[in-house]
């Protein structure tokens, strides 16, 4: 991408001061218009990969980097939102998770979920997903308190060196709004994750989801009313509820795809990345003045 468009991307570039439990570096990358300089601009962020089974996140994500950058030439669309905002991709948080399931499944089909710690009691790995700090460890059914359980949250807030390097992220910069990727379900998840009372801006978020989903028709709500659960400790609810180190992110969890589980079919993988296409594309609008027109009936 930095060979073909130097002045839209970024190199990747590692978060600094942190390494994954195994010791690899969390990339970043920026796409703008000037994409070297962090300029005064509204900035959003894309992750993916807090689950290493879940490989459509980053797929669609890499997809939809390229959709910008081969557009924005001939867009006029992609043109403003490139020169008008700054958006940052961390495309695989879960570095480790992804080169376990790589090694053990080379064809794919690995379903290692966590991170790669070691436990010390034979068992292996933290849900990145249940480490963020806010309402960390609320209850044990929105996550658990075993090592060997698949939600296990670690042994306090952010113990995980890939959820320290997000902190730090987010916390160095002011996203408006942040898409954290997962599969699957054709799912739009939003605060809160811990309970089922609403935000304070519950309007706001269903708004969003509203405008988001207009076209792929993604179920979208709270845990309960999209997977009929809660979590707790998620990066959704520490980015949207920690307010003393960041200003609020509105943060939102999609879950990619609803056929083929973690592992869909060949076939099905472009589809579910253009499926999330014009999700991705409002959510960059949408820290811009942004409405959407109706037809009066």
């Amino acid at each position: 991408m930095v060979a073909q468009y130097p002045d839209l991307i970024t190199p990747k570039t590692p978060i600094e001061g942190h390494l994954s439990i195994e010791g690899r570096p969390i990339y970043w990358l920026r796409i703008s218009d000037n994409p070297n300089v962090d300029e005064d601009e509204p900035e959003v962020l894309y992750d993916a990969l807090h689950h290493a089974r879940e490989p459509n996140s980053m797929t669609q994500l890499i997809f939809y980097m390229w959709y910008l950058l081969e557009n924005y030439d001939n867009d006029p669309e992609i043109k403003y939102l490139v020169d008008e905002t700054e958006m940052y991709f961390v495309p695989c948080l879960n570095p480790d998770g992804y080169i376990y399931n790589q090694t053990t499944n080379p064809e794919g089909g690995g379903l290692w979920r966590k991170n790669r710690r070691d436990n010390g009691d034979g068992s292996f790995g933290v849900d990145l997903n249940r480490n963020y700090g806010y309402e960390w460890g609320y209850d044990n059914s929105g996550s658990s308190p075993h090592t060997g359980s698949q939600t296990y949250r670690g042994t306090e807030p952010f113990s995980e060196p890939e959820t320290q390097a997000m902190r730090d992220f987010c916390n160095a910069h002011e996203f408006q709004i942040a898409m954290n990727y997962h599969t699957f379900g054709n799912l739009l998840i939003y605060p809160w994750g811990f309970s089922d009372s609403p935000t304070p801006d519950a309007l706001t978020f269903n708004s969003f989801a509203d405008v988001m989903t207009r076209e792929n028709n993604y179920l979208a709500g709270t845990g309960t009313e999209t997977v009929g659960y809660t979590v707790n400790g998620d990066a959704d609810d520490w980015m949207y509820g920690e307010t003393e180190t960041k200003p609020v992110i509105f943060s939102m969890t999609p879950e990619v795809g609803s056929s083929g589980g973690f592992w869909p079919a060949e076939g099905n993988i472009i589809p579910n990345c253009l499926n999330t296409m014009l999700m991705n594309l409002t959510t960059a609008n949408l820290v811009h003045i942004y409405g959407v027109v109706e037809e009066a009936n």
